[in-house]
């Protein structure tokens, strides 16, 4: 989790926040964001072996 909260703040809040005019089209980014972080990105963590999180929580056990 504390990886994700810095993973959020190194690449959506520092270098992205100021570029947003109001809150809208900040709450766009930032759900964008999320599709990437899930649907696109991949992860190295323990188990993830370079997997999205979407394809890992498919995965069966």
């Amino acid at each position: 989790m504390e990886r994700s909260h810095r993973s959020d703040d190194e690449e959506l809040y520092t270098p992205l926040l100021t570029r947003y005019p109001d809150t809208e089209t900040f709450l766009l980014g930032a759900c964008r964001w999320q599709c990437r972080w899930n649907l696109r990105r991949p992860h190295f963590g323990r188990g993830m072996a370079g997997m999205r999180p979407f394809v890992s929580a498919r995965r069966p056990p």
